[in-house]
């Protein structure tokens, strides 16, 4: 792949590659050429890279969004660095272009999600004048005016990862300080110290999503009827009613069975309930209701 200049050389550049096991038609992924570890956050050239390959689908007329699963929290099947893009919109975005807030400079949240979501929206301007730079061969480097424009779009998505960043370590350090103070255990006790998260970008908005576990666990209701218990661990020995794991595909709509059964234990438990198991606790002061609807085209 012939680089855009973003200030990275030969060597820092990408393959464009077809998945080889495509969760649906048209399913992609950018590689580093050279090796760099998944769980390592995405650098300005690499969110540059990214967000060109949407502005291309786009100007096709072919809606794309990206998505980045890091940390072995993550749900990351590989090491190797690698972003995916797959076609369509994740069901958040139409809640997070409608969402009334008051400084678009700084990360927002959607009271209805049961789980922390830290969302930044992209200046407008930038992106107005990062889609002129798209062209039918790809973006050129040659003029000095989009020379420029790649910089402001690079400082834009920049800023705006680390900003949803610094609210991903806010809401780790409020969960630490809460199960210090109350004495909760939680599935990510004896995690890495390196902090686990899925990232989704659209042309307008770049989402976080912090994780607490890399699979969601379901045990069983102890009558023995089956159906999920309100618990989520299980006991040792014990079959879960449910095991599944997510990546950021959950958060961007959709989630992989590998039955009818499976699907239907799915439906039973929530999606809401199972993005909340996997990430972690919104705010307080969030209304936790409403996340089924949202993503109620999952089933």
């Amino acid at each position: 792949m012939e680089d855009a200049d973003t200030g990275e050389t030969e060597r820092d550049g990408y393959y464009v590659l077809l998945n080889k096991y495509a969760v649906a038609r048209g399913h992609f992924l950018l590689v580093t050429k050279l090796y760099e570890s998944q769980s390592h956050p995405l650098t300005p050239g690499q969110l540059i890279q990214t967000y060109l390959l949407l502005l291309a689908a786009q100007s096709r007329q072919r809606p794309y969004f990206a998505f980045f699963n890091c940390g072995v929290l993550s749900g990351a099947s590989q090491p190797h660095k690698h972003i995916q893009f797959m076609p369509g919109e994740p069901p958040l975005e139409r809640l997070a272009r409608s969402a009334k807030i008051e400084n678009e400079a700084r990360p927002f949240v959607i009271p209805k999600v049961p789980f922390a979501a830290h969302i930044k929206r992209l200046d407008r301007n930038v992106v107005a004048s990062a889609s002129s730079i798209v062209t039918s061969t790809y973006p050129s480097s040659s003029s000095s005016s989009s020379e420029e424009t790649l910089d402001q779009l690079g400082a834009e998505l920049s800023m705006s990862f680390m900003s949803v960043l610094d609210e991903m370590y806010q809401t780790m350090r409020v969960r630490a300080q809460h199960n210090a103070a109350t004495g909760t255990t939680t599935a990510s006790s004896d995690a890495p110290s390196t902090p686990s998260y899925n990232v989704v970008m659209t042309l307008e908005h770049i989402y976080l999503f912090p994780r607490s576990a890399e699979k969601v666990v379901i045990a069983r209701d102890p009558s023995g009827t089956d159906e999920p218990s309100h618990l989520s661990a299980t006991r040792e020995g014990d079959e879960p009613f449910l095991s599944l794991s997510i990546n950021s595909l959950g958060f961007g709509g959709m989630l992989l069975v590998k039955s009818s059964q499976e699907l239907e234990r799915v439906k039973t438990v929530g999606i809401g309930r199972m993005l909340s198991e996997v990430g972690m606790e919104p705010a307080k002061e969030e209304d936790n209701k409403g996340c089924d609807d949202v993503f109620a085209d999952l089933t």
